[in-house]
C-alpha cells in the first residue's frame, strides 16, 4: 500500500471529495493525484481526478484517467461510460463516443441527460430525425426541462420545421419565462417564416433578459437588413461589436449594411476585418 493504509486513502479520498463538491477542482485534481502516487491501483482516486480534470477542461487527462479505469475494472461505475461518452463526442469521436452513451443507457434508461447527449451527436452528423428521436424519449422522461424542448426545436429550425420549432420553444418559455435563448431562437424560426415583427419582438426580449446577448443583437440587426433600415441595422451592430470586437458575422453584415448605406469606405474597412479575423 505503500505511503498509506486504508483508513488514511479513504480519508483522504474524503477530503479531495469535499474539495470536488466545493467546486475546488484545482485542489481535489492535486489530492487525488497524491493518492494515485501512493495507490496507483485507487480507482477511485482516478474517477475522482478525472471529475475534476473534466471540469478544469482538461479533457484529454480526464479521458485518460477513465480509459485507465475501464482497463481495470469495466464494471467499476456506469458513470465511467457517460463521462467518456461525453468527451469523446465533445473531441468528434461520434461513433465511439454515442457507443459509451448507449452502453450507459442500457443500465440507466430513465438519465434524460444521456439522451440528449446522443441527440446532440447524432445532430452534429446532420442525423436529425434520430437527434430528435433521442429529444422525444428525454421529453418523455423529463417533459418540465425547457432545455429539452430549446434543443428540439434548434433541430427542428435544422429541418426547416419552423411552425413546430416555434411550439417547442412557445414551451420552454412557458416553462420558464426568463429563457433568453428559447426568445431568440423563436425569434429565428418566425423571421424564417416571415414573421418580422414577432422576431423583433422576441430579440429585443431575449436582449432585454441578457444585455449582452450578442446574437440576439446580431439578429435585431439581420431584420433590420431584411427590412432595408441599414441605419438601424449598423447601430445594433455597433453594441454587438462592442460586447465582442472579434465576431466575424457582425464585421460581415455591417459592411453590407454600410455598403448600402452609401458607406463604402466603412464597408471595406468592415470586410477587411472580417478578412484579419477569419
Amino acid at each position: 500500500m505503500g505511503l498509506f493504509s486504508k483508513n488514511d486513502e479513504k480519508t483522504l479520498l474524503a477530503a479531495a471529495n469535499k474539495k470536488y463538491n466545493q467546486r475546488d477542482f484545482s485542489g481535489a485534481a492535486a489530492d487525488f493525484t497524491k493518492i494515485i502516487e501512493a495507490n496507483n491501483k485507487s480507482l477511485a482516486a482516478y474517477y475522482g481526478r478525472a471529475l475534476s480534470r473534466y471540469a478544469l477542461k482538461d479533457v484529454q487527462s480526464a479521458e485518460d484517467d477513465l480509459e485507465f479505469i475501464l482497463k481495470n475494472d469495466a464494471g467499476y461505475s456506469d458513470r465511467v461510460y457517460f463521462y467518456l461518452g461525453i468527451i469523446l463526442t465533445g473531441k468528434g469521436e461520434i461513433e465511439k463516443g454515442c457507443s459509451y452513451l448507449k452502453a450507459y443507457l442500457k443500465k440507466n434508461e430513465s438519465d434524460a441527460e444521456a439522451f440528449v447527449c446522443l441527440a446532440k451527436a447524432y445532430s452534429s452528423l446532420n442525423s436529425n430525425d434520430e437527434a430528435i428521436k433521442y429529444l422525444d424519449r428525454a421529453l418523455e422522461i423529463d417533459p418540465a426541462n425547457p432545455e429539452y424542448f430549446f434543443q428540439r426545436g434548434l433541430i427542428k429550425i435544422q429541418l426547416n420545421e419552423n411552425k413546430t420549432a416555434i411550439l417547442d420553444f412557445n414551451s420552454a418559455i412557458e416553462i420558464n419565462p426568463q429563457h433568453a435563448v428559447s426568445y431568440n431562437a423563436r425569434g429565428t424560426a418566425k423571421r424564417a417564416l416571415g414573421d418580422f415583427e414577432g422576431a423583433l419582438i422576441d430579440f429585443n426580449r431575449a436582449v432585454d433578459l441578457e444585455p449582452g446577448f450578442k446574437n440576439a443583437l446580431h439578429n435585431i440587426a439581420s431584420v433590420k437588413y431584411d427590412l432595408k433600415d441599414f441605419k438601424e441595422a449598423i447601430r445594433y451592430l455597433d453594441q454587438a461589436l462592442n460586447i465582442d470586437d472579434m465576431y466575424p458575422d457582425a464585421y460581415l453584415l455591417r459592411a453590407n449594411s454600410k455598403f448600402y448605406f452609401d458607406d463604402p469606405d466603412g464597408a471595406i474597412d468592415d470586410f477587411s476585418k472580417v478578412i484579419e479575423i477569419q
